[in-house]
């Protein structure tokens, strides 16, 4: 038997029993599989020739389609052995390789943990207010506008005001408008959401 006939036969059982949207997405994966094995005899698809490929698709592919290639993968030969077409299940055991992230992807995780959002300032500098020493709350506003993450919080701040990046740039010293520009590029939600609301507040005027 064919590895195309296996899928085939375990794609027309999984169909009985699981939603539409589910079986697109088993038949998208286990076409991934097929671009591979697709007239190969299922023996001879053993534990080393299954991590070899799938090895190779995770340099390809994001590491949530792999889990779910994976996890179409150990169906379909789960399917094999429980109808007696092979003795062993070669996804057993066989883990997904981590996927390093991009130095751009922490980049841009490093510079989303820089600043505070404008809501989660307000409730840091009012547990200061309320629960802090005599003095944390005088000294954290003062820190909001020095402080390296807290430079970042005022930043954003302005950004959301709507002051211009130049004055921006200006007023905080950064030497490169780029350092400027990757902080708007991260912005709040409360920009998101003005911008939404003022959209909708547009269309709505235009209605006739």
């Amino acid at each position: 038997m064919t590895f195309h006939t296996l899928a085939e036969k375990w794609l027309e059982s999984y169909a009985t029993q699981a939603k539409v949207s589910s079986v697109r997405a088993r038949t998208n994966e286990s076409n991934v599989l097929l671009k591979q094995w697709k007239n190969t005899p299922i023996k001879n698809i053993n534990k080393s020739v299954y991590r070899v490929y799938l090895n190779k698709l995770s340099k390809v592919y994001s590491l949530n389609y792999m889990d779910g290639i994976h996890t179409t993968g150990r169906m379909i030969f789960k399917f094999a052995v429980e109808s007696e077409w092979l003795q062993q299940n070669p996804t057993e055991n066989y883990g997904l390789p981590k996927q390093q992230a991009t130095i751009e992807e922490v980049e841009k995780e490093n510079l989303r943990k820089k600043f505070l959002e404008k809501s989660e300032l307000v409730k840091f500098l009012s547990l200061a207010r309320t629960e802090g020493l005599s003095n944390d709350y005088t000294l954290f506003s003062l820190l909001a506008y020095s402080l390296h993450s807290f430079r970042h919080t005022h930043t954003s701040l302005l950004i959301e005001a709507g002051v211009g990046l130049k004055e921006i740039q200006q007023r905080f010293g950064h030497t490169d408008i780029q350092t400027t520009m990757n902080i708007y590029a991260h912005m709040t939600d409360n920009m998101e959401e003005k911008a939404s609301h003022q959209f909708s507040k547009l269309m709505g005027g235009l209605q006739l």
